[in-house]
């Protein structure tokens, strides 16, 4: 990673990385998240949500409210937002869950959509976040919630990197990315690695992530072959 030039990245654009698995998403991901980079320098104050494609075994183990001070100690421990608030923007959206003591249910408990549901519900009453790194974000999602996480991104004001095997998502923020960033549109970064040197390249495609994906599996289908994009 350490060779790898980063295109630029506007404060309101949404960036898909695109590529095939192992040419190095998510650890530039991970390595954007980390606020101890040695390679990305983060400017004083900039506040970043991340959520990673598999969440840390002590968080899985642990309760919902051990998720919700997690997320709040990774994007701003100095908040005054509340358990008890997040509790009741879960109720405002309409989440289904009849248990009472909500807070100490198990996190693992929860199905995968709901999980990466409650990350973002988590994310979005804390205040000042500035940058949301999503990685996967559609995993184990059924319709319904998928629509609701399209919602959150169209109305998110910062900017936002992703990587995304999911063709609807894809297609549904380049049709409609959000009022702010009407005439911006989606950025497609496409990864790829050297065989010979191992070495990775980052490159703006002309195509957008939806018709890249697209080609990408048409290719893959014609000669009998399996890729994930």
């Amino acid at each position: 990673l350490k060779n790898v030039k980063m295109p630029s990245i506007l404060g309101s654009e949404i960036v898909v990385f695109s590529g095939k698995n192992g040419t190095g998403k998510t650890k530039l991901m991970e390595e954007m998240a980390n606020i101890d980079s040695k390679i990305f320098t983060r400017e004083k104050g900039l506040q970043i949500a991340y959520m990673p494609q598999f969440w840390p075994e002590e968080i899985m183990d642990g309760s919902l409210e051990d998720f919700f001070q997690w997320v709040k100690g990774g994007i701003n421990p100095h908040s005054e937002r509340s358990m008890r608030r997040f509790l009741g923007e879960l109720r405002d959206i309409g989440f289904k869950h009849d248990d009472k003591n909500l807070s100490n249910k198990l996190f693992k408990s929860f199905s995968g959509g709901e999980q990466r549901l409650l990350w973002f519900v988590a994310t979005s009453i804390l205040e000042g976040t500035d940058v949301l790194i999503l990685d996967e974000p559609s995993n184990h999602m059924d319709s319904d919630t998928m629509q609701q996480i399209v919602n959150v991104i169209r109305q998110f004001p910062g900017a936002i990197i992703l990587s995304t095997h999911e063709l609807r998502l894809m297609k549904e923020l380049e049709k409609d990315p959000g009022g702010l960033r009407q005439g911006i549109g989606v950025k497609n970064v496409v990864f790829e690695r050297s065989p010979q040197t191992e070495s990775i390249s980052l490159n703006i495609s002309k195509e957008g992530p939806f018709e890249y994906a697209s080609q990408v599996i048409e290719k893959a289908r014609k000669s009998g072959g399996r890729v994930k994009v």
